[in-house]
């Protein structure tokens, strides 16, 4: 039941609601509510923070970061979760979420032997922008001209021009190194679609009352219809020719 997205913001709100039914219970100690309105509770009062209001995703930053909003002394996390680590330096270095991103996270699948520490790695070389990762206003070829070349450096080829290139250089290399056969073709880079498929992954934002998006193509536009689920609006042009040459 709690896949269900809806379901589960039904049982936070009931939640929510019985914890404030019993305010009188924290005399004693300060309690924030970070449902859908967020609250405070102190002294058996409760305060409505609606700048503590969030369209964060992650629950788990979402806490770190509202405990941090209230209280003044260091926070001290703990998880064996690289996602919340990842999300919370963020704030120390604005190239992180891309990069993080890029290399397989809730909508975007990771590349097979590309973990994070290697991304962390050409991260810091400080080599690759990733400023236009996940801006709205950028277009796809604005996306591509970054992503490209920070994937390349992930797999170790930063003198290529193109994921194909890549692909076709690092197959010969292992054919040529084995002789049980081909490598796996998981062991090879992205081929060149998979910009236009991590792109619009990449660049959903929340905003109030659903999520949305600018336009990701010419004829292309994701919206909520009115039962509140994305409907896309698909290309009018053929993505394959119809004919084998």
């Amino acid at each position: 039941m709690l896949t269900v997205t809806r379901y589960k913001m039904q049982l936070i709100d009931l939640i929510c609601e019985d914890m404030a039914s019993h305010k009188d219970d924290f005399t004693q100690h300060k309690l924030v509510l970070t449902g859908r309105d967020p609250v405070e509770i102190n002294s058996g009062v409760i305060i409505k923070c609606q700048d503590m209001k969030t369209t964060e995703e992650e629950a788990d930053t979402m806490i770190v970061q509202q405990v941090a909003e209230v209280k003044t002394k260091k926070v001290l996390v703990v998880a064996d979760d690289t996602d919340i680590f990842v999300l919370l330096l963020h704030f120390c270095c604005q190239d992180l979420l891309a990069a993080h991103g890029l290399t397989g996270c809730d909508t975007v699948a990771t590349y097979f032997g590309i973990g994070k520490a290697v991304a962390l790695r050409v991260l810091r070389a400080g080599v690759h922008a990733l400023s236009d990762i996940g801006d709205t206003i950028r277009v796809l070829s604005e996306f591509t001209s970054q992503a490209t070349p920070f994937i390349l450096a992930c797999y170790g080829q930063p003198k290529c021009t193109s994921l194909t290139e890549a692909r076709q250089k690092m197959w010969a290399s292992k054919v040529g190194r084995s002789v049980a056969g081909a490598p796996k073709l998981a062991s090879l880079p992205p081929q060149m679609r998979h910009s236009r498929k991590m792109w619009p992954a990449l660049t959903f934002r929340w905003q109030s009352g659903g999520m949305h998006c600018n336009q990701i193509h010419r004829e292309w536009i994701q919206h909520l219809d009115g039962h509140g689920k994305m409907a896309p609006k698909c290309f009018s042009q053929q993505l394959f020719p119809v004919t084998s040459p």
